[in-house]
């Protein structure tokens, strides 16, 4: 292990110290000491810590694998690098020595891809070596611009939109392109007209890169607590703050 503000190297692996949380800053590692929490109240795991670190500063570049493992460790951190619109991998529960952390991982839906292990690093280093990932490098982890060809991402628009009656076309187009292009890797294909062609014959594909789409969107519908809030603070506030007759609008 290097020393806090380590830069990141390659074909290296860095191992967290016992009592030690790592965190991803200006692609630097930065050791921290554990916090320390009262009885019974639940603490991210240092996974969990990572995971969420990579993601604010690799954002569409960031990359995690869940391996073996005992517990839950990850699954909150895997969220953190699918709304950056990262990519989240798994390791195939049949292969793993303690299945756990897989088997926590996979029901979330967030995981992209279930491989074992010889899979893995072949699909990690076809991603980052797609001609879509050299079209513009990120820079100290900015999200890259996509080279997307306007009337093809309408083409796509418009088969999503008859299918689902879902319209994207008010979505940003950089965002758009970035997660189609993110799924047509996923899906084995390196040519935007062969994987539409493919998307067109497949409703299982459709249904895959629907979910990317809408995943950051989709996620506050998840969560009950912020539902009861709103149901029990927000609401009656605005109503009561509101003129007779007057007009409210929330988006």
């Amino acid at each position: 292990w290097g020393e806090d503000g380590a830069a990141l190297e390659g074909n290296t692996v860095y191992v967290i110290p016992t009592g030690k949380t790592v965190r991803v800053e200006d692609h630097c590692l930065r050791l921290e000491e554990q916090e320390s929490h009262p009885r019974r109240q639940p603490t991210p795991s240092e996974i969990d810590i990572f995971f969420k670190s990579l993601a604010e500063n690799s954002k569409t570049d960031a990359i995690g694998v869940i391996l073996s493992g005992k517990g839950s460790e990850g699954t909150q951190g895997i969220l953190s690098i699918r709304d950056q619109g990262g990519l989240v991998l798994a390791k195939d529960p049949a292969t793993a020595e303690s299945d756990d952390r897989p088997l926590k991982a996979i029901p979330t839906d967030l995981v992209d891809v279930v491989l074992p292990p010889q899979d893995l690093a072949n699909t990690v280093y076809t991603f980052i070596r797609s001609p879509f990932a050299g079209e513009s490098p990120s820079v100290r982890g900015e999200a890259r611009e996509t080279s997307f060809p306007q009337s093809t991402l309408l083409r796509f628009i418009e088969l999503l939109g008859n299918e689902s009656e879902v319209d994207f076309s008010h979505y940003k187009p950089n965002t758009l392109s970035r997660r189609i292009q993110r799924r047509c890797l996923l899906a084995g294909f390196h040519d935007l007209e062969h994987y539409l062609e493919h998307l067109q014959q497949s409703q299982q594909e459709q249904r895959l890169l629907r979910s990317d789409l809408l995943i950051n969107l989709t996620q506050f519908f998840r969560d009950p607590d912020v539902w009861a809030d709103l149901e029990r603070e927000i609401i009656p506030q605005l109503f009561a703050a509101a003129a007779q007759k007057a007009e409210l609008r929330v988006w």
